[in-house]
């Protein structure tokens, strides 16, 4: 995603270290903002178990909230990316400010949801502790939105003009943050643990807005971005409904697909406890850190194969897809071993509470097929969505998601709750699997080369 003016090699000269060298500062900056949600495990962790099992709902719905945001800006970067090759230089800065303006509306409007909170997590039907603590993590960090959006919005305008080290610093240094302030208001200072967990929350926001503030500083005043025009701050309707037109239906459909997973799997280790939520926690914080690096290959994978496909070329697109394949495998399974392999020293680091660290212990082994998976799962849906293929692969994921995890979540409630966490892991494996087999038969289906040509 750094920019397709950077793509210098010919087309016959496709090697994983074009790969990296597009990739590796936007691998660093998404596993920096990533992991401060694993800083929020291990600060909950010293809270309590209630307090550790209410941060997996609470995130996950911002995550939600986030999926369709962060979907709707990806397209900032296509635009930029494109004006740029088209020698308008100076068009470029106004599509980060109106996304750094469709960021303050929709930050603002999601601030709304701090009133109808308890409503929404009372849904879920947990343990009192559990929703007191869901409530008050989330009310706290749903104010953390609009600066999120806003340096995803302007990181996506550095990808796109090539300047990918700037995000990447400044996400380093608001992890940093995070996780200084977090200890010191979280550790440092006596409090109940209702205020605690707020105050968690109010540290990702804190670290959040530090980001954002330093994204919009470097946008107006580094001196080689003026070539781009990037104090053009003025609201543009005509650039603001291209960026809804093509950016909205890229929101909704991550929205939903975050929606199926996010909301299934957290209703169903809810109902098996908060010892077994809590365990979740720590396992998917877990997940989602060591899944971004894989997602940074695949933002540069979409950039080459973009690159190709728009010249006709669709061999060495495939090539493109195979070796982004290969890295992510290779990337996932030396990761996912790792971390199996020191799996009681990282959970007991990270988890205080010993039941809760041992139930992660546990279920450790089904991380490194869980990682393999979402990182096969992670290529095959970029190489969709480079070739402009994207309804049939989304509906193919509701029906499985609906079928597998919605269906098979009622099947395990009412006749194998006995299984516990591993009936729950086990089903996020077997809708991973048929996921990933349904996207690689549509790749081979060879539709993709159709649709790119056209």
């Amino acid at each position: 995603m750094n920019g397709l003016l950077q793509i210098r090699k010919p087309t016959s000269d496709l090697s994983p270290k074009e790969i990296l060298r597009l990739g590796w500062p936007t691998v660093v900056t998404f596993t920096a903002l990533s992991l401060r949600s694993v800083v929020d495990v291990y600060l909950a962790g010293r809270l309590g178990t209630a307090e550790l099992a209410a941060l997996a709902p609470a995130q996950l719905i911002l995550l939600l909230l986030l999926s369709f945001g962060f979907g709707s800006l990806f397209i900032v970067n296509a635009f930029v990316s494109n004006i740029v090759g088209a020698g308008r230089h100076s068009e470029a800065g106004q599509f980060a400010w109106q996304g750094i303006w469709y960021s303050m509306v929709f930050g603002i409007s999601a601030i709304a949801l701090y009133w109808p909170a308890p409503h929404i997590f009372a849904l879920f039907g947990h343990e009192q502790d559990v929703y007191r603590a869901e409530v008050s993590y989330f009310r706290s960090a749903c104010f953390s939105i609009l600066p999120q959006m806003t340096s995803f919005a302007c990181a996506n305008f550095f990808f796109g003009v090539g300047k990918p080290r700037a995000p990447m610093i400044l996400s380093i240094a608001a992890l940093l943050l995070h996780g200084i302030i977090g200890y010191e208001l979280v550790l440092g200072i006596p409090t109940i643990k209702e205020e605690g967990i707020a105050l968690v929350g109010w540290t990702m926001t804190f670290s959040s807005l530090a980001n954002a503030l330093g994204s919009v500083f470097i946008l107006i005043f580094l001196p080689s971005l003026s070539t781009y025009s990037t104090r053009n701050w003025l609201p543009s309707l005509t650039r603001l409904r291209a960026l809804w037109k093509e950016g909205i239906p890229i929101g909704f459909r991550d929205l939903l697909d975050n929606f199926i997973w996010s909301v299934v799997i957290i209703w169903l280790f809810g109902k098996l406890g908060s010892t077994p939520l809590a365990a979740a926690s720590g396992i998917l914080a877990c997940i989602d850190a060591l899944i971004l690096p894989c997602d940074g290959l695949g933002s540069a994978m979409v950039t080459l194969m973009s690159r190709y496909l728009g010249e006709g070329n669709t061999m060495m697109a495939e090539r493109c897809r195979v070796i982004g394949s290969r890295m992510v495998t290779f990337y996932a399974l030396i990761v996912g071993t790792l971390l199996f392999v020191f799996r009681n020293t990282i959970f007991n680091t990270l988890i205080s509470e010993p039941e809760v660290a041992s139930l992660c212990i546990e279920s450790a082994g089904f991380v490194p097929p869980l990682l393999l998976l979402y990182a096969c799962y992670g290529v095959y849906d970029y190489a969709l969505c480079s070739t402009g293929d994207n309804l049939i692969p989304t509906l193919l994921n509701l029906f499985f998601s609906f079928l597998l995890l919605g269906g098979g979540g009622w099947l395990f409630l009412t006749k194998f709750p006995h299984t516990g966490s591993f009936g729950v892991w086990s089903l996020m494996l077997i809708n991973l699997s048929v996921i990933v087999s349904a996207f690689s038969l549509r790749w081979r289906s060879g539709s993709w080369r159709r649709q790119a040509i056209n």
